[in-house]
């Protein structure tokens, strides 16, 4: 079931008709798409050295007021990443040499005695000298 279109639908359509068809075939001609390409580039080289700019203008700004940048954030998760592969090493070695510690101190403890056995000499404290007090006579 087809509608009529009304007087302002046709009108609108006849309308259409004659801009679109010559901008569709400027559209699809290679001279539109070198332009674009070319525009496109230059685009992208002034757009990016002004956000470049506008960037490193924030980020000073945000320096001077003592608030981190996106830079500074990134750096200090960085860090932390490397610090938690660093403790994460150190743990693995430390359980590692706790083990092998433990078994060897297993085989010790049937040959020696253990090192809290062992009487320490107990070292004296020295002695405060008193003074004695002056008075002094002007």
């Amino acid at each position: 079931m087809n509608k009529p279109k009304s007087p302002v639908r046709e009108l609108f359509d006849k309308a259409e008709r004659k801009i679109g068809e010559p901008l569709e075939e400027i559209v699809a001609s290679r001279t539109y798409t070198d332009l674009m390409l070319a525009l496109s580039k230059i685009k992208g080289k002034v757009g990016g050295t002004i956000a470049d700019t506008a960037s490193g203008a924030v980020e000073k700004v945000l320096h001077v007021a003592q608030i981190p940048t996106r830079s500074d954030v990134r750096r200090l998760n960085r860090q932390i990443v490397e610090l938690a592969t660093e403790v994460r090493s150190l743990s693995h070695k430390l359980q590692e040499a706790r083990r092998r510690a433990g078994a060897d101190g297993e085989r010790q403890s049937v040959t020696r005695k253990s090192p809290g056995s062992r009487k320490k000499p107990v070292a004296k404290k020295p002695v405060a000298k008193k003074r004695k007090k002056t008075t002094r006579r002007d």
